[in-house]
């Protein structure tokens, strides 16, 4: 029987099909969420904001690694962006078990509160997590908080953007709201409520910026190097300081 040859050019192909994606060393596409005030949209002109994106940019720009894009995207596009994009990384990301393996990491840029919110008029009092137990806990697809909820047997409903929970909890379709400690009373202003009560802290998280594997192990740590540069000289405080 004769062999059946395959040409060159397409074994080259084949091959090329056969490897994983190489991250552009010269562009990073960064792609993030509203979740103030740590990253969000100026309503006027658009424009990113927030203390993670500040500190991204000032970051991106010390370390000097080419090109890169900043987009707004709601929360599981811009996550499942930077998991699939070997050019892409994703913020401000919470630390968590199950996702470390998944990313290459720079960080912290910032430090979040969970907590449980409650409307002003609720009886509820609990003074630690397990007293949450027996209510409807509003959260948001993909969050890391509604996500660590439901894996402890919580009973959550995930709303498809976190500001969405203000009129759930008003409407009493949930008994409390977990979220950010600083994300959820923003949230809640935007929707003309400024009394929420803030009924217990149950964890504090580190935010960071995730990066698919793809993306250099040069380009990393330059970005590392260039956040803890700004971590010494007093810059990254004055970031976060502007909005806080």
């Amino acid at each position: 029987m004769a062999k059946c040859a395959v040409p060159l050019a397409a074994l080259a192909l084949m091959l090329s099909l056969a490897q994983p994606a190489a991250a552009d060393s010269h562009y990073i596409r960064l792609t993030t969420e509203e979740y103030p005030p740590f990253n969000f949209s100026e309503s006027t002109t658009g424009k990113i904001l927030g203390m993670s994106t500040d500190l991204v940019r000032a970051m991106m720009e010390k370390a000097a690694v080419g090109r890169y894009t900043i987009e707004m995207l709601p929360w599981q596009r811009a996550y499942d962006e930077a998991l699939t994009n070997p050019n892409a990384c994703v913020f401000s990301t919470t630390e968590t078990e199950d996702r470390l393996p998944l990313f290459k990491w720079v960080g912290p840029l910032v430090s979040n509160d969970w907590v449980f919110l409650a409307r002003p008029d609720s009886p509820i009092k609990i003074d630690s997590l397990e007293a949450a137990r027996p209510y409807v806990i509003g959260g948001y697809r993909g969050d890391a908080t509604a996500n660590f909820l439901k894996k402890n047997g919580f009973t959550v409903l995930t709303a498809p953007e976190d500001r969405h929970n203000v009129k759930l909890l008003t409407a009493g379709r949930i008994d409390l709201w977990a979220t950010g400690s600083l994300l959820g009373p923003w949230l809640a202003r935007q929707e003309g409520m400024t009394d929420l009560r803030v009924l217990h802290r149950f964890r504090t998280m580190v935010l960071s910026l995730a990066c698919n594997p793809a993306v250099a192990d040069d380009t990393i740590d330059r970005l590392q190097e260039a956040l803890d540069a700004l971590e010494r000289d007093g810059t990254a405080a004055a970031i976060r300081g502007r909005y806080n």
